[in-house]
């Protein structure tokens, strides 16, 4: 049976030699849906999801996510605010969309076949929330 981790390594050498993309960092850069999916099909109980699915609209708009699901955060998946930020400032941090694979509460991309526990962690959104937190300073 293939894992996650070999998986992920399978299908990020097909996209690379099929020309896709010339890294796992590229491949998270505009092909991160269709490989989570390449992925998720190989390893049984691994599901897709996107930043969006952390958030909730400030108005009550379940349409609009505007700040993250603190609520949701911590008691569901056990995770707060990434490095020392609050929840308000990581609320403004503006983080762009992302999909990415879920297995038993561990969270997986191109760049990341060994998996984290928190999904700020993955490299292609801790690089959005370096950037992000720089222009905040």
């Amino acid at each position: 049976m293939t894992t996650i981790s070999e998986a992920i390594r399978q299908v990020r050498a097909e996209y690379i030699d099929a020309g896709k993309a010339a890294s796992a960092a590229e491949i998270n850069a505009g092909l991160c849906e269709e490989f989570a999916q390449d992925v998720a099909i190989r390893v049984k109980g691994a599901c897709l999801v996107g930043v969006e699915e952390f958030q909730m609209g400030l108005d009550g708009d379940p349409t609009e996510n505007d700040v993250f699901d603190w609520d949701l955060l911590r008691t569901h998946w056990k995770v707060g605010p990434p490095g020392d930020l609050t929840e308000q400032q990581a609320n403004q941090l503006g983080i762009g969309w992302h999909v990415w694979i879920v297995l038993n509460g561990v969270h997986y991309d191109a760049e990341c076949p060994e998996g984290t526990r928190s999904f700020f962690d993955l490299p292609c959104l801790a690089r959005q929330i370096t950037t992000a937190t720089t222009a905040l300073s």
